[in-house]
């Protein structure tokens, strides 16, 4: 549903709020192996991050990389709207540029209801509220 890109960012900060803290932190390598991802391609994603305000970096030796804590109050369809924005919900599913209410495509109606639980299901939780069902194991990320 999302880009690669995205899809890296939001597992990658949802790491960083179960794994990591300002006391311990987590380098690109050891989050990369965690994860399963392209150390490389994580980095350039996390500097994003870094860039966005979403996470924080300290360098030098013992750096890595922690969650800023307003991201723990974020949901994730904030952290969506935040690197790639929230088209794919208003656009009409079957690509057509004159779809709306006045002039609807053949699925108009249904595709719009299936945005708006999209929707809801991305800004049910925050950061904190998974980073808790995952610490408690009610959820997984794979690491």
């Amino acid at each position: 549903m999302f880009s690669k890109t995205t899809e890296y960012a939001i597992r990658a900060i949802i790491f960083l709020s179960v794994k990591t803290d300002i006391n311990k932190l987590k380098g690109v390598s050891d989050i990369a192996i965690e994860l399963n991802f392209p150390e490389a391609f994580l980095g350039k994603v996390l500097q994003n991050l870094v860039r966005a305000g979403l996470i924080v970096s300290v360098k030098g030796p013992g750096g890595g990389f922690y969650i800023n804590s307003n991201t723990l109050k974020l949901t994730i369809l904030d952290i969506v709207e935040m690197l790639e924005g929230l088209n794919f919900l208003n656009k009409c599913g079957l690509g057509m540029h004159s779809c709306n209410k006045e002039n609807p495509c053949p699925i108009h109606d249904e595709y719009k209801s299936v945005s708006e639980n999209i929707r809801k299901a991305l800004s049910y939780k925050s950061i904190k509220d998974i980073s808790e069902d995952v610490k408690s194991g009610n959820n997984n990320l794979l690491f």
